[in-house]
Formats: structure tokens, C-alpha cells, sequence
């Protein structure tokens, strides 16, 4: 067995190895290269309202659904490729179809949520629930 002298630029080697794995583990029917797209988001809290801020570039809004079913929020859609017409030599950027799902912990008052896409960020408000008592159910 050979001693490997280590050094700290192969970290970026490794980052990238590591990479390949997960992308080749979680490839999906249709990915280009292997490559799933997943917009990034953030879930916070301002006030009396949940915040769920995504980054989506380069789609438009006619492409994006967002939708509550029993107090969890669904955000969907699909960035279309640009290259349908031309040569590509090398394809990074990733398309195809997303679903995003994150449940809320307290309810939400469904009726006053409002979802605004702007500059390629979408900014959706839920409103919490007013008054929510818990159930106390008795243990038979």
C-alpha cells in the first residue's frame, strides 16, 4: 500500500465526486445528464405570516402553480429548455418538471394567501389561522 501525500486542493475533487454520486443516485427519468432540477426556498416567519420565498429563474408564471391541501403547501411546475433549435456541446443548467411540498404547523387562513413572482423569485404570504384552540380528545 502506497502513502498518499494529502493535500488540501483535492478538496474540490472530492466535492465533485461526491457530486457525481448524489446526482447519479437521485437521477430521474428525463434529467439531462443526470442533472434534477429543485429550486431552492426558503420557509420563515414574519409576524402573523409564513413566508415562503423560491427561487425560479427563467420561467414564467404561467408555468408556476402553487395550491394548499390540508394545511400543506404545493409549489409545481416546469422550466422549459431554451436549446430546442441549436447544437448544444454542453448543458449545466437543469429543466424539466419540480414539486415542492412543506407542511405548515399551524393553520393558515387559505382564503388570504397571495403568491407574487417578480425578477424570478416567487414570494408567497400565508396568513396563520386566528384563534386556533387545540382539541383535546379524552383517551378511552
Amino acid at each position: 500500500m502506497a502513502l498518499v501525500r494529502w493535500e488540501p486542493h483535492n478538496l474540490g475533487n472530492l466535492r465533485h465526486e461526491i457530486n457525481r454520486l448524489f446526482e447519479r443516485f437521485w437521477k430521474r427519468h428525463g434529467d439531462i445528464d443526470g442533472i434534477s432540477w429543485h429550486p431552492t426556498i426558503d420557509v420563515t416567519e414574519s409576524g402573523n405570516d409564513y413566508v415562503i420565498t423560491a427561487d425560479l429563474p427563467g420561467m414564467s408564471r404561467e408555468d408556476i402553480n402553487v395550491q394548499m391541501v390540508n394545511n400543506t403547501l404545493m409549489i409545481s411546475g416546469e422550466r422549459k429548455s431554451e436549446h430546442k433549435d441549436e447544437t448544444s456541446h454542453k448543458i449545466e443548467r437543469a429543466y424539466g418538471s419540480f414539486r415542492r411540498s412543506f407542511s405548515l404547523e399551524l393553520p393558515v387562513e387559505e382564503d388570504q394567501m397571495t403568491a407574487k413572482y417578480n425578477n424570478g423569485v416567487l414570494t408567497v404570504r400565508l396568513p396563520k389561522a386566528e384563534n386556533v384552540t387545540p382539541k383535546l380528545v379524552e383517551v378511552m
